[in-house]
């Protein structure tokens, strides 16, 4: 009897720890996704200090055959293509792509497929819609992307491509 009553304080006292555990998401695929709709909030936002936090540093760039300067490859409002490669000319076009999102947008994951093989380097490819909501007739924008992230206190990308999908490509 008091065996039973000692493993059910036991059992009580690990439940009780447990619910009081912050829950934080695991360095894993479904914290690379959440890391993406957060950079898309914040796209959206037109708050680019904050998206900008999502971007890598540059990696190994001492070795020039491991060197993983981050790199983008997104499209402007146009769909024309726009890069940049290493981290400070990243940071400026990432900026400069929000500063020319003009207008109010909402963005939304179609599909959205990811893995983790390891807990440092992670992938996901995203297709997403872009809707600009402060017109009279909504404009939608169709995505895909493919992302490469690295783990340094949270996911950050270091190789961003984003293309327009659909309609869009069409164009």
């Amino acid at each position: 009897m008091l065996r039973t009553l000692s493993i059910l304080a036991l059992a009580g006292t690990a439940l009780a720890a447990a619910h009081m555990t912050p829950t934080v998401p695991a360095p894993g695929p479904g914290a690379v996704i959440a890391m993406h709709q957060k950079l898309f909030q914040a796209i959206d936002a037109g708050n680019a200090e904050r998206a900008l936090e999502f971007l890598s540093a540059d990696l190994n760039m001492q070795d020039e055959h491991r060197g993983r300067p981050c790199t983008l490859f997104l499209v402007d409002g146009s769909g024309a293509p726009v890069t940049s490669v290493g981290a400070e000319a990243s940071r400026e076009l990432l900026a400069s792509w929000i500063a020319a999102s003009e207008g109010r947008w909402e963005t939304k994951l179609t599909s959205a497929r990811d893995d983790c093989f390891s807990g440092e380097l992670s992938y996901a490819v995203l297709e997403f819609e872009r809707k600009r909501t402060d017109t009279k007739k909504p404009v939608v924008r169709r995505y895909r992307s493919t992302s490469l992230v690295t783990y340094d206190e949270g996911w950050k990308i270091t190789h961003w491509h984003v293309s327009p999908a659909g309609e869009a490509a069409a164009k």
